[in-house]
């Protein structure tokens, strides 16, 4: 038993390895879908490593405005320009400083002067208020703050500078977004590698459940064909069974399409079986077709042809380009609702028909059945009244007719019983004079005929006629 199951276990692993071969050969032929697969799975490489340049310059990026990366040194008021410019000097021989650029006290002022609306308000004093500045750009702008508050402590403790600024807010700032991009890379890259691998997977996956598919249609096709040809051969009704039985959920699905003209679903997929059994009945394997191909069009033939009496009590389509006209009309009018003349005039061509023909349809298919009897509704019930009522026919009514009929059935069966109760020649006689609306024949040609005399024949005539009227009183 062990043996046994070890021999399916490897069984079942070579028809995986099997299947994953042939798979990968699938990958190998089918270049377009292989094409895609590796565009998706480069580019799901890829952009990790373009967001990790892009943070890796981010990192490094030079700064444009220099309040970004620079200490701004305010010097004392009493400090020179010229010791402003030696000190200058002096600082931006510093490793960590990549160069200095001194402001003077009348440049700062123009400065100022240029940038503010109050800068009139200089020219009321003595002297110029301003202190001249030194703004150093810093070698390095990792963003450390430990180091950026060393420098700043440095430059404050040199006599000639008074204020040390440095935004320390955008450095928290700028730290704050490069983490979120970093780990947002992060998270990106790892989403992309995985919907690369699910992506080469679900190829893999769906190749093997198509061939999976191609196996199981192959069988169904396999199991199809025997059927029909017990079918064909043998009259095989249990065959015939098997095969109306494995179509039957497609009738349901056909059915349902035409839900929408108010029959009941249950009539529909009834009258789609009796397609599905013609079809069957004529199917044949031979051919090269399956039998659900087949059967549709009987289908769909069987469930027209009952929408087609049912939609209405009058038909309003008898013949075949009617019927095709009115399928086809009612998908157009869902479409385009309400028809104008250039819609009239669209449909018309699209449907090969003329203009007369769809508007005719159109009319026949926007009138509803009304009872002839039934009362049209009303707020008062009293004077509620029904189409019989308006209606009239000139001629006799329905009734009349058959009343009238009825009448002369009964007349037809009391003159037969009568007449059974004379003798041959007073029957003959009578049918000759009375009932022979073609050719009635006189007095003179029955007394030649019998060889007697006209006035027997008159009497014979009298007697019969007087034993009509006396089976008539009877009845």
């Amino acid at each position: 038993m062990q043996d046994l199951s070890s021999f399916v276990q490897r069984l079942s692993y070579s028809a995986h390895g099997h299947a994953l071969r042939h798979s990968i050969g699938y990958l190998r032929r089918a270049k377009v879908a292989t094409s895609i697969t590796l565009l998706v799975l480069g580019v799901s490489l890829a952009l990790p490593a373009i967001f990790g340049l892009f943070v890796l310059n981010l990192r490094n990026f030079d700064v444009s405005s220099e309040e970004a990366n620079s200490l701004t040194l305010y010097l004392h008021i009493d400090v020179s320009d010229l010791r402003g410019v030696e000190l200058a000097g002096e600082i931006q021989k510093r490793p960590d400083i990549l160069y200095t650029n001194y402001i003077s006290r009348d440049e700062a002022l123009e400065t100022f002067n240029n940038h503010f609306t109050l800068a009139n308000a200089t020219d009321t004093l003595d002297e110029n208020p301003l202190p001249g500045a030194i703004v150093a750009v810093m070698a390095s702008n990792d963003g450390d703050e430990t180091r950026i508050e060393l420098l700043s402590n440095e430059m404050k403790n040199l006599p000639e500078i008074e204020v040390v600024r440095y935004d320390l807010r955008w450095l928290k700032r700028l730290n704050a977004i490069l983490t979120l991009v970093s780990r947002a890379v992060i998270l990106i890259g790892t989403l992309l590698v995985i919907t690369a691998l699910l992506v080469i997977g679900n190829t893999i996956r769906l190749e093997m459940l198509r061939r999976s598919d191609e196996i199981s249609i192959s069988h169904l096709i396999d199991e199809e064909k025997e059927l029909a040809t017990r079918l064909i051969k043998s009259n095989d009704l249990g065959a015939a069974k098997q095969l109306i039985m494995s179509q039957l959920r497609f009738v349901v699905h056909i059915a349902r399409g035409y839900s929408g003209y108010g029959l009941p679903l249950a009539d529909l997929i009834q009258e789609g079986n009796l397609g599905l059994m013609k079809a069957v009945k004529r199917f044949d394997p031979e051919k090269g077709v399956r039998l659900i191909s087949f059967a549709v069009h009987w289908i769909r033939a069987e469930i027209h042809e009952y929408v087609i009496r049912n939609w209405r009590i009058v038909k309003v389509a008898t013949t075949k380009a009617q019927r095709k006209l009115f399928f086809k009309l009612r998908s157009s009018k869902k479409r385009l609702s309400w028809f104008n003349p250039e819609e009239v005039n669209q449909v018309a061509s699209d449907l090969g028909v003329k203009p007369e023909v769809v508007l005719e349809m159109e009319s026949r298919m926007s009138g509803q059945d009304t009872s002839f009897d039934l009362p049209v509704s009303s707020q008062n019930e009293e004077n509620s009244s029904s189409p019989s009522d308006y209606i009239f026919e000139e001629g006799r009514t329905p009734e009349q007719l058959l009343v009238e009929d009825d009448q002369r059935s009964n007349q037809h069966e009391m003159l037969f019983t009568a007449m059974n109760t004379l003798d041959d020649r007073s029957q003959d006689i009578l049918r000759r004079r009375w009932l022979n609306d073609e050719n009635k024949a006189t007095l003179q040609e029955l007394a030649t005929e019998y060889g007697v005399s006209p006035e027997r024949i008159r009497q014979i005539e009298k007697n019969a006629m007087n034993k009509l009227k006396q089976g008539f009183s009877e009845h």
